[in-house]
């Protein structure tokens, strides 16, 4: 375990969403949940999507991968990362993007495809990024799909997270006594 004591509710839910030792759910776990939400609604908009590409060469001797590919006319690729909030709402999903598109930009340049990260923080704030992928898709869909598309993706993206904090909490409380505790 971590080694927090948290002494009252709010840090314990706090620290629940945030720590993958506290609650057993994982952050890989949540960043799952987001690609999985990205990929369900671009299907159902007839975008073909993969998950996990290999198809792309790293300068650096890391094995790297984006996370989704929107096989559209013009290909885009993204990266998916939810980070815990530091500062001000929006500063670390700000940071984790332009991370993301230090790693992987130039490899996807190669391949002539678009990288926009989606990066993002555990309460929900979305950062411009995000913005920019659900758009830049929906201007490759036909005019009279648009609107849904981008209501839908938000509303896919939004649930997803929550069902993250959820399942936190919920693997938060201590099996053997029923009460969240020290972790």
């Amino acid at each position: 375990a971590c080694g927090t004591t948290c002494t009252s509710d709010p840090e314990v839910i706090e620290h629940a969403i945030a720590c993958d030792r506290f609650s057993g759910f994982s952050h890989t776990e949540r960043h799952n949940l987001v690609r999985d939400a990205l990929c369900e609604v671009a299907t159902r908009f007839g975008v073909w999507c993969t998950k996990e590409p290999t198809n792309f060469v790293y300068s650096s001797d890391v094995r790297q991968r984006p996370d989704v590919t929107f096989n559209l006319p013009k290909p885009i690729v993204t990266d998916v990362t939810v980070v815990r909030p530091v500062d001000e709402a929006g500063h670390a999903a700000a940071m984790a993007a332009k991370t993301k598109i230090n790693t992987h930009l130039q490899a996807t340049a190669a391949k002539d495809m678009v990288f926009i990260p989606f990066a993002l923080e555990t309460f929900g704030h979305l950062d411009k990024c995000c913005y920019e992928l659900i758009e830049a898709i929906a201007k490759q869909l036909p005019r009279s799909l648009q609107y849904r598309f981008r209501f839908d993706m938000l509303h896919a993206v939004s649930t997803a997270l929550a069902r993250g904090r959820v399942m936190a909490l919920l693997q938060s409380v201590l099996p053997s006594t029923g009460l969240p505790g020290l972790c």
